[in-house]
């Protein structure tokens, strides 16, 4: 049994100043990058979830109950409240959509896997319109947007993956902000650490983040073609590496703030 209820989609600032929820996640997410959280009803509730906008952040390997200091803030599209049973804790499944990127200021609470939170919110797009104003800005950015599209168009190994990189890429090919094309290509990123996607999020300087996104599915593409095309493209990356890939994820992963 469920009950289903829809958010207005809009990006409503926090209601204090900038202290928001905020979610320990276990993966990297991006702004425009959509995904599917599931709480408990009563954490749903406590934070009031559905009516305001929230924080993910990712959780670090080393530690379950600290969490790096730069994460996403989230928007609502949909939230789904599941009853088990009477007896048992009902759960709610909230599809949010990514809005910008935030940092850690000061942590007012933290009872894992949620704290409350001064934050920095980044504006993205500020920078994006500064790139676009240069003819190499545009250049640099229509060369991420026909590098990612080459990305998508790697055969998959399902046709549920199939149709979900064609999705992406139909996207891609219409995205106009620089800033927002940059975060859903770093989305499209596959490595064996969680702390290669976190240091794509924590880069500050646009064009320094687009350079090495392309670097990276660059050499992921080429890794694929020269095994004969990718069946399993998550897979592969993940568990083999090149060492020219190997070299781009160490070199992202050594800029990383950390937890």
């Amino acid at each position: 049994m469920s009950e289903q209820k829809k958010g207005d989609g809009k990006f409503q600032p926090p209601a204090s100043e900038d202290v928001i929820p905020v979610i320990h996640v276990s993966g990297v997410y991006f702004p425009s990058q959509r995904l599917r959280v599931k709480l408990s009803d009563n954490m749903a509730k406590m934070a009031n979830l559905n009516e305001r906008n929230f924080g993910l952040i990712c959780k670090t390997a080393e530690n379950e109950n600290t969490t790096y200091k730069v994460g996403v803030i989230v928007k609502v599209i949909e939230q789904e409240t599941f009853f088990t049973s009477m007896f048992s804790k009902s759960t709610v499944e909230i599809l949010v959509e990514g809005v910008s990127r935030f940092k850690l200021e000061k942590i007012y609470s933290n009872v894992p896997p949620m704290s409350t939170c001064k934050v920095q919110i980044y504006d993205d797009e500020k920078a994006s319109h500064e790139l676009l104003a240069t003819e190499e800005g545009r250049s640099l950015t229509e060369k991420l947007r026909q590098v990612s599209i080459k990305f998508c168009d790697i055969p998959r190994n399902s046709m549920s993956a199939n149709l979900n990189s064609q999705k992406k890429a139909a996207e891609i090919k219409y995205i106009q902000s620089a800033a927002q094309l940059c975060f859903m290509a770093c989305s499209l990123v596959s490595s064996p650490s969680l702390s290669v996607r976190q240091g794509l999020l924590e880069i500050d300087d646009l064009k320094e983040r687009i350079h090495k996104v392309i670097n990276i599915l660059q050499a992921q593409i080429e890794d694929f073609s020269k095994n004969g095309g990718a069946s399993d493209v998550e897979g592969r990356a993940n568990s083999t590496p090149s060492d020219n890939l190997r070299k781009f994820y160490q070199n992202i992963s050594s800029g990383i703030g950390g937890p």
